[in-house]
């Protein structure tokens, strides 16, 4: 089942008590929030096109990082983060991964968020 975004889209492809592995597309020009997660580390691997990777322990100290097909992008629990597709015309779709474990449930509902573009709320 595709879950719409304002972002764009993703589809679980795996769900597992210690990881879960969704596609995501990011339409031209869209970004996700600012934020982080406290229960869960991420994977992020690009599939098709190229986008703008934000991360750091805090917003004062993050770094920004150009991601296109086949580059792989780690996010450690608990840094800010942000993914967005610089193209102008082609979406940005990446294979997102879930790690948890230590009896940890992963959820939709893991996000602090700094910063959103579509006005949505913790």
């Amino acid at each position: 089942m595709i879950i719409r975004k304002p972002w764009g889209s993703y589809e679980i492809l795996i769900e597992h008590e210690d990881y879960v592995v969704k596609k995501l597309t990011l339409l031209p020009q869209k970004q996700f929030s600012l934020q982080k997660h406290e229960h869960r580390t991420e994977e992020w691997v690009v599939l098709e096109g190229e986008g703008l990777f934000t991360l750091g322990k805090d917003e004062k100290r993050a770094s920004e990082y150009v991601l296109n097909k086949k580059s792989r992008a780690i996010v450690p629990r608990g840094y800010i983060h942000r993914l967005k597709n610089t193209s102008v015309n082609k979406d940005l779709e990446v294979l997102e991964i879930w790690w948890g474990g230590d009896g940890v449930t992963l959820s939709e509902e893991d996000i602090i968020r700094f910063e959103d573009d579509y006005g949505r709320e913790d």
